[in-house]
């Protein structure tokens, strides 16, 4: 008796115990929707931010809760004779991750620009702006929450 006892005493405390991931996912700009950027003004960010919540045990602090953040843009770098230069950075912790950021160009009289299977119409180009739309991006399956912004 004493023994099923401990035994259902120990799994409704480790039951409590397990670790819980959670990934919230942000998008920037909104679908099918138009925006305008200037040069060096971001015009396309996506991001992930995993939390996970874990048991350290009494001494290590009881239940613990750790984020990692990670996220990506595009930045319009301006329109230079009849290309589009278009900026690409990825962040990790809120850093820039340097070994990831590159630049694409693009004609200017593409309709569409792709990238990493992102998708963006592009609606007006001038030298110093761009007006735009987000036509398609991957979005993670195992997203928990999405939020547009």
């Amino acid at each position: 008796m004493k023994k099923t006892m401990f035994v259902l005493v120990a799994m409704v405390i480790l039951s409590g115990c397990a670790s819980q991931l959670k990934l919230a996912c942000t998008i920037h700009p909104r679908f099918n929707t138009e925006y305008q950027s200037s040069v060096g003004q971001t015009f396309m960010k996506k991001g992930v931010c995993a939390t996970k919540e874990e048991w350290r045990g009494l001494a290590g602090g009881g239940m613990v809760r750790l984020t990692e953040c990670f996220s990506a843009e595009l930045l319009y770098l301006g329109k230079f004779g009849d290309t589009i230069r278009v900026g690409y950075r990825e962040y990790a912790k809120d850093m820039a991750r340097p070994a990831y950021s590159m630049e694409v160009t693009y004609p200017a009289n593409a309709g569409k620009i792709t990238f990493r299977n992102t998708v963006i119409e592009i609606t007006e180009i001038g030298t110093d702006y761009i007006k735009y739309k987000l036509i398609d991006t991957p979005i993670d399956a195992k997203c928990t929450s999405i939020e547009f912004q």
